[in-house]
């Protein structure tokens, strides 16, 4: 499990990532955006959560030295710095646990999983660390694109902030009302996706497409170096979830990705890219039934899509779903929604 955790820890980099993350975070802080990773820490230390609701503490221990970190609740925004030592610390000392990797089972909780008790590097875990806060949060959801500068990185934020669609200074959520008004889409729909980690992937694909776009514009694309061969992205799943387990996926070849779907909006600028109003297509806000269905084979879709492939079968339900529904509706709506923007997406398929 380790030595595939591996491929993922991209030390090769020559970035400190330590210090890159204690410089964000004392910057985050200075200009009043630090609570927008405090929901995300909270979830990260919830397994560690002692004392009644209204007087919860956290409490880290570090059994073999019998170190101690005691934090309330509202002291986290100011102690992020000091959490993030402990935490890489711990794993240090320890070896790995699911506060420095959310997804891995420490040695104490499997040991029949190890063949000797593994230990990380300080590296490895400030690498873990800046990713996790460094990234777009909704929900319980982190996504984050891995091998891009930390300049893009903070660019690509900045935009966002310019364009509205996170407050970090305001709150966690992804603003949807500001999503929706931009790419036309309805609002009710933006609301689903945004819960779907793989279906909101494509959204964040999107606005990193609009991002270098607008700098191509300006002429500083040569400071955005549109993703490489060696840009992924990583997204975190289920953090905050009780009874489900914490997971991590990584998406190699985004440049691929994003040169095959998004070539539409590369150049022109639509309003959406096709990608996105295909796959919403598929997006049914009515009974129950319907809504979980297709946000549940839609995500599935999206993540087949991300790993460059297309799951025909898959595929047929979302299409036998929508037609259902449709027909279902027609009397009350007099009118069936089809597929938008089909064309293109068949188009695209070798």
């Amino acid at each position: 499990m380790i030595k595939n955790l591996e491929f993922m820890i991209i030390v090769m980099t020559m970035e400190n990532y330590k210090e890159n993350l204690i410089k964000w975070i004392e910057e985050k802080t200075r200009i009043g955006e630090i609570k927008y990773v405090v929901p995300i820490m909270e979830k990260l230390l919830a397994s560690n959560k002692k004392g009644k609701k209204g007087n919860e503490k956290y409490v880290l221990v570090i059994k073999k030295t019998k170190e101690r970190l005691e934090i309330k609740r509202d002291e986290i925004e100011n102690r992020i710095i000091d959490i993030c030592n402990f935490i890489v610390k711990k794993s240090v000392v320890e070896g790995y646990n699911a506060l420095g990797i959310p997804c891995i089972i420490s040695f104490d909780q499997a040991p029949n999983f190890y063949v000797v008790r593994e230990k990380p590097t300080e590296e490895e875990i400030w690498w873990w660390l800046y990713h996790i806060l460094t990234g777009i949060h909704s929900g319980d959801i982190i996504i984050n694109l891995l091998n891009v500068s930390s300049e893009v990185r903070e660019g690509f934020r900045d935009y966002l902030k310019d364009e509205g669609y996170f407050l970090p200074k305001e709150g966690f959520n992804l603003q949807t009302d500001a999503i929706s008004n931009r790419y036309k889409i309805r609002k009710s729909i933006i609301d689903a996706i945004i819960k779907s980690p793989f279906a909101l992937a494509f959204l964040i694909l999107t606005f990193f497409v609009d991002y270098w776009r607008e700098k191509k514009e300006l002429g500083e694309s040569h400071r955005v170096e549109i993703v490489g061969d060696e840009t992924s992205l990583i997204i975190f799943t289920s953090l905050g979830k009780k009874g489900e387990k914490k997971k991590v996926f990584l998406f190699p070849r985004v440049s691929k990705i994003i040169n095959k779907w998004y070539s539409d909006i590369i150049e022109k600028g639509d309003t959406a890219p096709s990608i996105l109003n295909f796959l919403f297509s598929f997006v049914l806000l009515g009974e129950k039934k319907y809504r979980e269905l297709s946000m549940d084979y839609l995500n599935k879709f999206c993540y087949y899509l991300l790993k460059e492939k297309v799951s025909g079968e898959i595929l047929s339900r979302l299409t036998e779903l929508k037609v259902e529904y449709e027909l279902n509706n027609l009397k009350e709506r007099k009118k069936a929604n089809g597929v938008s923007r089909g064309k293109f997406f068949f188009s695209k398929l070798e």
